[in-house]
This record gives C-alpha cells, sequence and structure tokens, in this order.
C-alpha cells in the first residue's frame, strides 16, 4: 500500500518544480548572450577594417604606378641630350563610392609629388654615354638606364 505522506510530499515537490520551470531566457541569459556575441564580433570587425585600409593601399599604389609609368615613357621617348632631373604633381582622380568614373578636379582627387632624377654617370662601369633614370611617385620608385645611339 502506498504511504499518504509520501504521495503528499511528491505533489509538492512537483508544483515547486513547476514553479521554477521556464519558458524562454530570463534576462542575464539574454545579456550574457549579448556580451558574448558583441566580444566575438568586435575581431572580425577589426579584420574588415584592416583588410579595407589593405585593399585602399593597394588601390593608391595601384595609382602611384600609373603616374611614374606615365613619366618613365615620356623620359624614354625624349632625346638623349634633353633628359634632365625635374618634378611636377600627379592628380589621382578617385572614381565615387558607387565606382563609376568620376571626373578629375573636384573634392576627392588627390595630388602625389612625382620627381625624376637623371644621372650622368650612374658609376664606374657606365661611360658616358649612359644615363640612369629613377622616378618616384608617393613611395614607389622606376629606374632604367638609358644609352645613346649613335647615328
Amino acid at each position: 500500500m502506498a504511504d499518504p505522506s509520501r504521495s503528499c510530499r511528491m505533489q509538492g515537490l512537483s508544483s515547486i518544480t513547476r514553479a521554477w520551470k521556464q519558458e524562454g531566457f530570463t534576462l542575464i541569459e539574454s545579456l550574457l548572450a549579448i556580451t558574448i556575441l558583441g566580444a566575438a564580433l568586435v575581431p572580425i570587425v577589426a579584420l574588415n577594417i584592416q583588410s579595407l585600409n589593405g585593399v585602399e593601399g593597394g588601390e593608391r599604389m595601384t595609382h602611384y604606378m600609373f603616374g611614374a609609368q606615365a613619366r618613365m615613357e615620356e623620359l624614354r621617348a625624349a632625346s638623349f641630350s634633353l633628359l634632365i632631373s625635374g618634378s611636377d604633381t600627379y592628380t589621382i582622380c578617385w572614381s565615387d563610392t558607387n565606382g563609376n568614373n568620376d571626373p578629375c578636379g573636384d573634392s576627392d582627387d588627390e595630388s602625389v609629388a612625382r620627381t625624376w632624377t637623371v644621372t650622368t654617370d650612374p658609376g664606374s662601369a657606365f661611360d658616358s654615354n649612359m644615363k640612369q633614370v629613377d622616378v618616384t611617385v608617393g613611395n614607389v620608385i622606376l629606374s632604367t638606364l638609358r644609352t645613346q645611339v649613335e647615328p
């Protein structure tokens, strides 16, 4: 036969258990989950920003290379006797945020110093019919040797 006091204790225990039973998350659990999620997202956002800065730096280096290459081609086409050192300003026309071509002359353009150095006697191994040409734009340096071709 079942003990009536035991049955009464079981009913009381089950009502207490039901009172503590919950259907959702508590405020503390929710705040803890948000904190953990936020802590996990901080490095991901930081890496994303670093990646975007790297892409922008690569784009800038590409523009510097274009500017240096354009001046180098002009110096290669020039007469050997007219090669002299000099400098000017190279303007980078950035495209707008939608990727469309943006005309030069607006506020987002960037001007960079472009210098070229012509050395008549680059070293003892070269004769006077040879010149070294170095073109610098930003942190890009292109170098070449020019020789005078005798007719």
